[in-house]
């Protein structure tokens, strides 16, 4: 999995990183000891099972299982590869990255980067052409939209000019490559004849950044009418740009709703603008896309509620609607704003001010009522009307985690019906399909809690002196579970290699080994220091007792085959080997 990363560059890598910096930016953290505890950003949840032990730079959830080190956190928490985890902690914290190959690695870093600084090139030149001669019109725009000169500034605001080349020509003469161009999606090659021309033209332009406020992309509008163009345009994903993982502003806004605890999403840049101007900071938008999962896992880290506030029409109304599955997989609290119709945020507030959006939010309804009116809405008031609407709520009700919940929401939705609700749990049809990992989870529970092969694992990982001991009894063969035995292996040449137990750095072990470690390695035995020698004995004489045990079966069966083929001479031989192994046996307990 490390391929070209040299080891010794990993390990500085993830002595320089601060685990608790990094998840801090995602899951607000709270210390508990030695420990820091929060909510999972990979499952919902209400109580705290996510945890982040500093000293041994590893991260566990004991609700769904997940655990590993830093990498393992940025790959799972932004989906990115192993390598771009590696050298996204490198850039943060100054390292270099040389690689054993030399050439892939400093290539896809060389490239990456480049995609940044063409980027940011581009937002400088966009910037530039709003201040010049040539920007007046978008200047004029902006103002007339009600933008002050303070968001426009703090936003990066910009202004693409009129023609197929301008940004081209300048990120030539800054000697970027038109490949470069294209692949950071600004560029696109002409359709007829050679050359490309300017993806954003005769747009205003608004960067979109990443968590780390670096610009990634870009959304155009466009000033003036034109049947032959969209309104908005949005940056192609690209290496360094995925729509359905950023959100805009969040970057911008991330210490404000994580006082608030509470943040509002709307759907477009200019609705966030404007409200911006209007000293509303505690918003997001998505980028031209629908709400994700992602996007509410992102969130969580730092809220417990969001409020939706889509434009006051047919479209938008179903948009927020479709939200309700995100909000209940997550388990977060959702509520709607209804505009008065014709209005989106940008309208409102222009025409009614921040306080009366502050008085609008007061009114916000749940989105699960929401989400009823919407459904209802769509169906007749008709016997057959009423059974669809129940059975398209019940399949979303069916999704959603634990009885109780399930029962609330049931009971909603049969008051709103006006029927029981035991027609509506008998109509319930739910699905017995574990969530995504839960059968991993509960194996690696079970495995947890219930034989010696495992206990001997968390010993050696909650208390390292007794590796020598454990490892020197070469125990590998004496597994009766193949993925404790590679857990086994895994820990034992560590430890012959670096002469001390390091679980942050098992980072070509499968996922579920990793899950496996960080559970172990966070948990607790309950043996004090005067008693773990004595365990690590009696565990030894364990695994000596069941390797004895299946020499002896061994023997049973080679003595019958023996028998069968006549053999005396081996039947004797092997009886004595029995014999033997049973005296030693007899004498061990």
């Amino acid at each position: 999995m490390t391929g070209y990363i040299p080891e010794d560059k990993l390990e500085e890598i993830r002595a320089a990183a601060d685990i608790v910096e990094i998840v801090s930016r995602y899951v607000p953290l709270t210390r508990a000891g030695g420990h820091f505890k929060g909510l999972c950003p990979f499952h919902a949840e209400k109580t705290p099972s996510f945890t982040v032990n500093p000293a041994k730079r590893i991260f566990h959830c004991f609700g769904c299982g997940v655990g590993g080190n830093i990498f393992r956190f940025l790959m799972l928490q932004k989906g990115i590869s192993f390598p771009e985890a590696v050298a996204e902690l490198a850039e943060t914290y100054g390292l270099e990255l040389p690689r054993s190959d030399g050439g892939r690695s400093r290539r896809e870093k060389g490239w990456k980067t480049a995609l940044y600084q063409t980027v940011a090139l581009a937002r400088q030149f966009f910037m530039d052409e709003l201040n010049s001669d040539a920007g007046r019109p978008a200047r004029g725009y902006l103002t007339q939209r009600g933008l002050t000169q303070e968001v426009i500034r703090g936003f990066h605001l910009g202004w693409a000019p009129a023609g197929w080349d301008n940004l081209r020509l300048y990120l030539e003469s800054q000697r970027i490559s038109p490949a470069m161009m294209e692949q950071a999606g600004l560029v696109r090659p002409r359709p007829e004849g050679r050359g490309c021309y300017d993806v954003f033209r005769a747009r205003v332009i608004t960067p979109i950044n990443d968590l780390e406020g670096r610009p990634v992309a870009f959304g155009g509008r466009l000033i003036a009418p034109d049947d032959r163009q969209p309104k908005y345009l949005n940056s192609p994903e690209t290496q360094i740009f995925n729509k359905g993982r950023l959100l805009y502003g969040l970057d911008r806004c991330r210490t404000v709703i994580k006082g608030r605890g509470t943040v509002l999403i709307v759907e477009g840049y200019f609705d966030l603008l404007s409200l911006a101007a209007h000293g509303v900071h505690h918003v997001v938008a998505t980028l031209g896309t629908a709400l994700t999962a992602a996007h509410l896992r992102l969130l969580k880290g730092y809220v417990h509620q969001a409020v939706l506030i889509f434009d006051a029409d047919e479209a938008g109304r179903n948009a927020a609607a479709r939200c309700l599955p995100l909000f209940l997989s997550a388990d977060m609290e959702g509520l709607v704003l209804r505009l008065p119709e014709g209005h989106d945020p940008d309208t409102f507030v222009r025409a009614h001010g921040a306080k009366a959006l502050d008085r609008a939010l007061e009114e916000s309804t749940g989105l699960m009522d929401f989400y009823l009116d919407q459904v209802l809405a769509r169906h007749p008031r008709t016997l057959s009307g009423r059974s669809r609407a129940a059975q398209e709520v019940l399949s979303v009700i069916a999704q959603v985690e634990g009885s109780v919940r399930q029962d609330l929401l049931r009971r909603a939705l049969a008051e709103r019906l006006g029927v029981s609700e035991q027609a509506l749990t008998l109509a319930l049809r739910r699905q017995d399909q574990p969530e995504p990992g839960a059968e991993r989870a509960d194996a690696q529970a079970r495995r947890i809690n219930t034989n010696f092969e495992t206990e001997l694992i968390r010993m050696v990982l909650l208390h390292p002196e007794a590796a020598g001991l454990v490892f020197e009894a070469e125990l590998e063969s004496c597994f009766s579970d193949t993925d404790l035995q590679r857990v086994y292996y895994a820990l034992a040449g560590q430890y012959r290699h670096l002469g001390r137990l390091d679980p942050d750095g098992l980072v070509d072990l499968p996922p579920e080994d990793q899950d496996l470690i960080t559970g172990l390695a966070l948990s607790d035995d309950g043996l004090g220091p005067d008693e773990v020698t004595a365990a690590a004995a009696d565990y030894i004489n364990k695994f000596s007792r069941r390797r004895r045990q299946n020499q002896v079966r061994d023997l049973s069966r080679r003595i019958k085959e023996a028998q069968t083929a006549g053999d005396v001479t081996g039947v004797e031989v092997l009886l004595k080997e029995k014999t033997r192994l049973l005296k030693e046996k007899t004498l061990s307990q």
